[in-house]
């Protein structure tokens, strides 16, 4: 899940049915079309199209996976934290 500033959210959902390669886990094969939709979805956020979540599904859906997984790391190391994004106004 992406949180946008104006309190919506974007999200993702990659699965796959069965994977069994030697130091290669599940995750770091989903991590790439996870973050390709959530691009694609974001740009057709921006071309106005409605993709985006309400800021009260959004919320919901965090509270089905549980609220303490507020952060998660990717196996290429980037991280990505849920909640409000700070504001670009000053």
């Amino acid at each position: 899940m992406l949180s946008l500033l104006n309190g919506q959210f974007i999200s993702s959902l990659v699965s796959i049915r069965k994977f069994a390669v030697e130091g290669i886990s599940a995750q770091a094969v989903v991590d790439e079309p996870a973050t390709a939709e959530l691009g694609w979805l974001l740009q057709r956020y921006e071309a106005g199209e409605p993709v985006a979540l309400s800021a009260q599904q959004g919320n919901a859906l965090l509270d089905r996976l549980g609220r303490d997984i507020r952060r998660a790391w990717s196996p290429d190391g980037w991280a990505m934290r849920w909640g409000s994004m700070p504001s670009s106004e000053p």
